[in-house]
């Protein structure tokens, strides 16, 4: 029988995914207290601990060159891609008013970084050694330290690497008499990515910052998201992210090309994820295929995690392809006629907006002010998100695929994207180099 920590470890290979090992450890660690509360035994207080806010201790340096640091839960490999990959980036343009940069690493090893990315970067486990360029690894940080200097400035991504900045910038202002300003890249509203709990709390606190906070949105919906529910930061600003290059590239002669029979249904499936809201997917698609009269000319293919192939019906299967390398990726969006991707959020997700992009007709939802149907002519935003709703609303687009012979929509497209990441820093403007 596969262990524990072997049913974990395989479910987070193929996903590649932080958040969905979070979500496993959360489950496991739930079943876990059930047991201990049905019986007698008796456990210390860390067996109730949240692991990921672990302290990151700063210890004083006579450093004074000016640095800018990056908490990042990852630098693998298969984790760089959707928020790290944009963190990231905003970090390299940054880094350009910073004579020293390091970037602290706070979930996972750095054995599989991309090596020809970070060749100027010095791996520096005892974090101390002060390099121009530094990567510490610090995901095994109890009882460790790392040095912090009077010019030390620093740059939060996921909400507990904002939250564990939170002592160590207390302590900063203690030590060097200074009034510390951090960076905070805010890609969702973190909070609801949990049940109303102690982690949902922990996460709220970091936009309530007593230090100065500039808060850097991922997209203009989620700003004003955060705006309309009373946050307010110190300075903030908002992107709106540019198609990848290589998607960018040949979507718009893709977006225009019939495509041929069997059409394709391209769901974003990730069962590890819960705000992705696979369980109404596969409800969705048991009564599509239950029910539609053309089910013979269709074929089905979930992306995003890998999971198992699953039976829809006699004659229909929703096959897993797993998270595709991103040619493979274009090939699929290419060959596809449908896309389902849904996402309670007030985040638009980038799935939908690329499958709109590529010609898709897409079925996703709303979400407080999110409403993608405003800016795509090619995308259903439901408003009632029901397996019904979904269901209804894939019949009417292929049967509609259908009567164009494969042919995409004439759709209009109105979300105002960057072009390029250097229009995102054009448009960031002062906030990112102001200190």
């Amino acid at each position: 029988m596969m262990s524990k920590a072997r049913k974990v470890y395989e479910i987070y290979k193929n996903s590649g995914s932080i958040e969905v090992l979070y979500n496993i450890i959360l489950k496991i660690k739930e079943e876990d207290k059930k047991r201990c509360m049905e019986g007698n035994k008796c456990v210390d207080g860390s067996y109730y601990s949240i692991p990921e806010i672990t302290s990151l201790t700063p210890k004083e340096t006579n450093f004074k060159g000016k640095r800018l640091n990056l908490l990042v839960p990852s630098l693998e490999k298969e984790h760089i891609f959707g928020g790290i990959s944009t963190a990231l980036n905003l970090f390299e343009y940054m880094t350009e008013n910073y004579e020293f940069q390091r970037i602290i690493v706070t979930d996972s090893k750095v054995d599989n970084i991309d090596i020809e990315r970070f060749k100027e970067y010095e791996i520096d486990n005892k974090s101390n050694k002060n390099r121009t360029k530094s990567i510490c690894p610090m995901a095994n940080r109890f009882g460790r330290t790392i040095d912090v200097g009077e010019n030390d400035y620093f740059v939060s991504t996921a909400w507990w690497t904002a939250y564990i900045l939170q002592p160590i910038l207390e302590w900063q202002q203690k030590t060097y008499d200074i009034e510390p300003v951090f960076y905070y890249i805010i890609q969702d509203f973190e909070p609801g990515f949990y049940q109303w709990s102690s982690r949902y709390s922990l996460a709220e606190s970091t936009y309530k910052s007593k230090f100065k906070t500039k808060a850097i949105l991922n997209t203009k919906i989620l700003y004003d998201f955060f705006v309309e529910k009373g946050y307010s930061f110190y300075q903030q600003a908002y992107f709106n992210p540019p198609l990848n290059r290589s998607l960018a590239n040949r979507a718009s002669l893709a977006s225009k090309q019939a495509r041929r029979e069997p059409f394709k249904i391209l769901v974003y499936g990730r069962p590890g994820v819960g705000r992705n809201c696979f369980e109404i997917c596969i409800e969705s698609l048991q009564k599509f295929a239950s029910q539609y009269e053309n089910l013979h000319k269709w074929e089905l293919y979930s992306v995003g995690e890998k999971h198992q192939d699953i039976i829809l019906s006699p004659d229909c299967k929703l096959k897993s392809l797993g998270k595709l390398p991103l040619d493979q990726y274009q090939n699929i969006l290419e060959s596809s006629s449908v896309g389902l991707s849904l996402m309670v959020s007030p985040h638009p997700s980038y799935p939908p907006i690329e499958m709109a992009s590529y010609g898709l007709e897409v079925i996703t939802n709303r979400y407080e002010n999110k409403n993608l149907s405003n800016f795509f002519t090619n995308i259903h935003s439901l408003e009632k998100l029901t397996p019904n709703d979904v269901m209804e609303t894939l019949i009417q687009v292929c049967r509609e695929v259908e009567k164009r012979s494969g042919k995409p929509s004439d759709g209009k497209n109105s979300y105002l994207a960057e072009e390029s990441w250097e229009k995102v820093f054009i448009s960031l403007g002062n906030i990112l180099r102001e200190k």
